[in-house]
C-alpha cells in the first residue's frame, strides 16, 4: 500500500509539476520561463513523435536560438484553471515576422504566423484564443518555424480586456511612428516637385523603401495588406527589401554629401552599390545567404557611417546630422544582427520599438539635414549676391568710364568718317557724271543710229543705278527707298527720249530691300525700254506696273498694250539681262507673254529679309 501511495504522488508530482495555476485575474503572464523545449533538427518530426521526445527545462522569458531555416523549436507548457468556472485567454506569440507558429491542444491544432493569413485576427502577433473548464489542466504544444528569420520565442497570456487594450497600444505607437515618415514623404515628395533636385528624389526614394521596411517589421503589411499568396513572397524578399534600403541610402549619400569630390570615398560607395543587388539576390529565400547576410548589411552601415565622418572632417557642415542619423541607425543594425546571431535578444529590455523609432528618427535627422543644406546654400547665394551686387557697381563704374571715353573717341571717328563719306559720295557722283558725260559725247559723235541706241541703252542703264545713289544720299540715315519714286525716275529718264503719248500705271503695295532693289531697278529700265522701243508704232499706248507681296514672295509684273512680238530676236540682249537679274541673281521666276494684243512679263521670288509696307 505504501507503494502505491508513493507512485500516486509521483504521478501527480510530474503531472503537475510543471502546470501554470492560472485564475480570472492572469494577465500579462509569462509562459516561456515555465516550459520546456525541444529543437527538432530535422523539421520533420510529428506532434506523436515529439511528445515522445525529451524535453528539456527553459527559464528564459525570451528564447533566441538564432538563425536555425532547417529546424522547429517545440515549446511544451501545461495550465490549470484553478476556478470553478470556464476561463477565456489569450496566448500571444511576441515575434510578429515569424513564418510559422502552431499551437496544438487536446481537441484543435491552431495555426498563426506571417504565413498564415487570418482576416479575424486581433493583433499584430501571432495571437491564440484557448479555454479552460473548471478546475481542468491541459498541456498545450507549440511549434515555431523560422526559414528566414532568427528562430525565437516569447509567450504571454493575456485575459481579453488587458489584451485588448496592449494591442490598441501597440497599434497606435507604430501608427505613430509610420505617420510620422508618412508625413515626412509627403512634405519631401512636395518639395522635391519645387525644387526638381536629385537630392531631394534619392531621399524620397529612401522614405518609400523605408515606409515598406517599416510596415514589415511591425506586422502592419501582414496585418491589413498581404494576402497569403503575397505574405509568402515578403517573407522571402524581407533582407532583399533591407537591401534596396541600404541601396536609396547610399544613392542619398552620394548626392547629399557630393562625394565626388572625394574620389577613393565615391569609388567605395560605388562598389557597394554594385554589391547590394548581388547580395539581395544571393539572400532571396535565404538561397545562399542567411546570418551572414546581417553581417554584410552592418558592414556596409559602417560604409555609410565612414562617408558622413569623412565628409564632416573635410568641412561638409550639414554631414553632422548625417552623422547623427546612421551612427543611431548603425547601432540598431547591429543590435538586430546580434540577435539574428542569437548573440542577444531585444525583448530583455523594454525596446521593442527601437528599429522603428531608429528609423524614424534617421529620416527626421536626413530632413534636417537637407533642410540645413538649403539653408547653407541660400546663406552662400545670399553672400554671393551681395559680392557680385558689389563687383556689378564697380564693374558700372568702370564700364561708365570706359563707354564715356569711347563715347569720345566713337565721336571724334565718326566726324572723321562722315568727312570721308562726305568727300566718298562727292568722288562717287562725279564719276557717274564723268562716264554719262562720255557716253552723251559718244553718242553725240556717233553716226550710226545702231551705235547711238545702244550707247543711249548704256546710258540708261547707267542712269538707273546713279539714280538709286542719288536717293540713298538724299535720305542719308534711312537705306529704305521709295520704290514708287525710284521707279518713277527710271521712267522718266528713259521716257525722256521718246515722243510719244504713253500713260503709266503704277500700283506698287510695298518697298523693295536696297538689295534687290538695284536688280529690280536694272530689270525696269530694260522692259520698260523694250516697251518704249517695240510696242508701239502709232506713238500712244499704257504700260501697266505691279508690285506687290504675298506672304514671303514679291510678285513683279510690267504689261503693256503694245503690238507685242512673235519672235525674240536671238541678240536681245535686254531680256537676256532681265533673265540673268530675275532667274539669276533673285533665284526667281520669269514668265513673258506676247501677242497682238500686248506684252505681259510676269516675275517673282522668294524673300531673304522682310520689307516694309508702304503706308
Amino acid at each position: 500500500m505504501p507503494y502505491f501511495i508513493l507512485i500516486f504522488l509521483i504521478f501527480c508530482f510530474t503531472s503537475f509539476a510543471y502546470s501554470i495555476d492560472i485564475d480570472e485575474g492572469s494577465s500579462n503572464l509569462s509562459i516561456l520561463n515555465k516550459s520546456s523545449i525541444f529543437v527538432d533538427k530535422t523539421n520533420n518530426l510529428s506532434l506523436h513523435d515529439i511528445k515522445k521526445q525529451n524535453f528539456i527545462t527553459n527559464n528564459l522569458i525570451n528564447l533566441n536560438l538564432g538563425y536555425k531555416p532547417t529546424a522547429s523549436l517545440w515549446i511544451k507548457f501545461s495550465l490549470h484553471n484553478k476556478t470553478g468556472k470556464l476561463l477565456k485567454k489569450t496566448l500571444e506569440f511576441a515575434y510578429k515576422q515569424t513564418e510559422s507558429v502552431t499551437l496544438y491542444t487536446d481537441i484543435k491544432i491552431l495555426k498563426g504566423g506571417f504565413l498564415h493569413y487570418d482576416k479575424n485576427r486581433k493583433s499584430l502577433k501571432p495571437s491564440f484564443l484557448i479555454e479552460l473548464n473548471a478546475n481542468e489542466s491541459q498541456t498545450y504544444y507549440l511549434e515555431v518555424k523560422a526559414k528566414i528569420k532568427p528562430l525565437r520565442a516569447t509567450i504571454k497570456l493575456w485575459n481579453e480586456v488587458d489584451f485588448i487594450k496592449y494591442n490598441l497600444t501597440d497599434k497606435m505607437y507604430r501608427f505613430i511612428l509610420l505617420g510620422m515618415i508618412v508625413v515626412l514623404f509627403i512634405y519631401n515628395t512636395m518639395i522635391l516637385l519645387f525644387t526638381r533636385e536629385k537630392a531631394y528624389l534619392y531621399y524620397v526614394l529612401y522614405l518609400l523603401s523605408l515606409m515598406l521596411l517599416t510596415n514589415y517589421y511591425s506586422g502592419i503589411i501582414s496585418y491589413y495588406l498581404l494576402s497569403p499568396t503575397l505574405a509568402i513572397l515578403a517573407i522571402k524578399l524581407h533582407t532583399t527589401s533591407a537591401t534596396i534600403y541600404l541601396l536609396f541610402c547610399i544613392l542619398f549619400t552620394q548626392e547629399f554629401l557630393k562625394t565626388k569630390q572625394f574620389k577613393n570615398l565615391h569609388r567605395l560607395l560605388n562598389l557597394t552599390l554594385y554589391l547590394l543587388p548581388i547580395l539581395g539576390i544571393l539572400s532571396y529565400n535565404n538561397w545562399f545567404l542567411n546570418s551572414n547576410t546581417a553581417t554584410f548589411l552592418v558592414l556596409i552601415g559602417v560604409v555609410i557611417v565612414y562617408s558622413g565622418f569623412h565628409a564632416l572632417s573635410n568641412g561638409v557642415q550639414e554631414a553632422k546630422y548625417y552623422v547623427l542619423g546612421w551612427t543611431l541607425m548603425l547601432l540598431s543594425f547591429t543590435l538586430f544582427a546580434f540577435q539574428g546571431l542569437g548573440l542577444y535578444s531585444l525583448k530583455d529590455y523594454p525596446l521593442s520599438y527601437l528599429l522603428e523609432t531608429t528609423f524614424v528618427i534617421e529620416a527626421l535627422l536626413f530632413s534636417i539635414a537637407l533642410a540645413h543644406k538649403i539653408k547653407i546654400t541660400n546663406e552662400a547665394k545670399v553672400l554671393s549676391d551681395a559680392k557680385l551686387i558689389a563687383f556689378q557697381e564697380e564693374e558700372k563704374k568702370d564700364l561708365n568710364s570706359l563707354v564715356s571715353y569711347k563715347t569720345n573717341e566713337l565721336k571724334y571717328s565718326l566726324n572723321q568718317k562722315e568727312i570721308l563719306y562726305k568727300e566718298l559720295n562727292h568722288r562717287v557722283k562725279n564719276n557717274f557724271m564723268m562716264i554719262l558725260s562720255l557716253l552723251k559725247l559718244q553718242i553725240s559723235r556717233s553716226k550710226l543710229i545702231e551705235i547711238k541706241d545702244s550707247l543711249k541703252i548704256t546710258e540708261n542703264r547707267i542712269r538707273s543705278i546713279a539714280n538709286l545713289y542719288d536717293m540713298l544720299i538724299l535720305n542719308n540715315e534711312n537705306i529704305n527707298i521709295n520704290t514708287h519714286k525710284y521707279l518713277k525716275k527710271i521712267y522718266n529718264n528713259v521716257g525722256s527720249d521718246f515722243k510719244r503719248e504713253i500713260t503709266i500705271h503704277y500700283d506698287i503695295q510695298y518697298n523693295i530691300d536696297i538689295d534687290s532693289l538695284i536688280y529690280v531697278g536694272l530689270v525696269f529700265n530694260e522692259l520698260i525700254t523694250n516697251s518704249l522701243n517695240y510696242a508701239f508704232p502709232l506713238n500712244s499706248g499704257e504700260i501697266f506696273v505691279t508690285l506687290k507681296r504675298e506672304k514671303n514672295k514679291i510678285f513683279f509684273h510690267i504689261e503693256d498694250n503694245g503690238q507685242g512680238f512673235t519672235k525674240r530676236a536671238k541678240n536681245s540682249l535686254g531680256l537676256t539681262i532681265v533673265e540673268i537679274l530675275i532667274e539669276g541673281q533673285l533665284s526667281g521666276e520669269l514668265t513673258i507673254n506676247s501677242d497682238k494684243n500686248g506684252t505681259k512679263v510676269f516675275m517673282s521670288w522668294v524673300l531673304d529679309t522682310d520689307s516694309k509696307a508702304l503706308t
